[in-house]
């Protein structure tokens, strides 16, 4: 595995992940809670200063595109089909099967 730091995290994503895993993905509870503790004990916890100026079909997408961009993230992983969709973002975005790609690569 490579060693990819996660600089920094809104706190309602993390709540996201967790209702994805469970309601999407199949993860149990305790995997979970096991990976929400992870993120949380070595990630910042952040929210974006202000929202990106950015035309996104998805009003609810902006402040997690403004909270990568303004952090200066280098990846956003997103499921997202209009993060996905974005043309030149300023950070790479790819689905968590690219990044789990790249990561175990």
């Amino acid at each position: 595995m490579k060693n990819l730091s996660v600089r920094c995290l809104p706190k309602y994503v993390i709540e996201e992940l967790e209702r994805t895993m469970l309601a999407k993905l199949d993860f149990s509870a305790s995997e979970t809670a096991e990976i929400s503790e992870q993120l949380r004990e070595n990630c910042e916890i952040t929210s974006p200063s202000h929202l990106l100026d950015v035309a996104i079909r998805d009003k609810n997408d902006l402040p997690i595109l403004s909270a990568a961009v303004l952090s200066k993230c280098a990846i956003l992983v997103t499921c997202d089909k209009d993060l996905l969709a974005l043309l030149k973002p300023t950070i790479e975005i790819m689905t968590p099967r690219q990044f789990s790609d790249q990561l175990f690569a």
